[in-house]
């Protein structure tokens, strides 16, 4: 895998060739030296999550199984849920992984993640679905208010993101972008 670094705030790229990591779905950064990353799972690599200490210089592998991820994503205080590509809820831990739920969304493939804390947590998929945690991603809820399911089918959620009380999800097609002022209740 090929992977880029910069230290002046993406002024200049280094590459960072590896023969080792495999196909890359995800970067995230805690700080600026606490990292991780999702690829596809190999033989070599089961959990397909990696973390680095050292600002992106070495990856580690985290042990654990997974399928490979779709999303992951960290509350501010550094725990970690991975949206695994079957679906599944893993929690990411800087000592390993934790499967805890089977998919939120039910038949549904969830694709994105957003915590807005360790508890507080929505995620977003395929067919319209979105879901709410308040228990840290062990249990999904569906918000209360929501436009009729018939309207919400038409749509695949594939981005999510929250400031404070605000929550907006967008997708396909991208013709409607939803947006909650309470913090996903409504």
């Amino acid at each position: 895998g090929v992977f880029l670094r910069t230290t002046e705030g993406g002024a200049t790229w280094v590459e960072k060739t590896t023969d080792f990591l495999p196909w890359l779905t995800k970067v995230v950064f805690l700080d600026d030296k606490r990292g991780f990353l999702t690829a596809r799972p190999t033989a070599m690599f089961p959990s397909a999550v990696f973390r680095t200490e050292d600002s992106g210089k070495h990856w580690t592998p985290m042990p654990g199984v997974t399928t490979g991820g779709n999303d992951i994503c960290f509350a501010p205080n550094g725990e970690g849920l991975l949206i695994e590509r079957t679906g599944r809820v893993t929690r990411v831990t800087r000592q390993g992984l934790k499967s805890w739920t089977t998919s939120p969304l039910g038949s549904a493939l969830p694709k994105r993640l957003h915590m807005a804390s360790s508890q507080h947590g929505f995620v977003c998929g395929n067919q319209g679905r979105f879901a709410g945690t308040s228990d840290g991603g062990k249990t999904w809820i569906k918000p209360a208010q929501l436009p009729t399911e018939q309207w919400l089918s038409e749509y695949d959620w594939l981005a999510i993101t929250g400031v404070n009380q605000h929550l907006w999800i967008g997708g396909a097609p991208g013709s409607h972008l939803l947006h909650s002022r309470d913090g996903g209740r409504t």
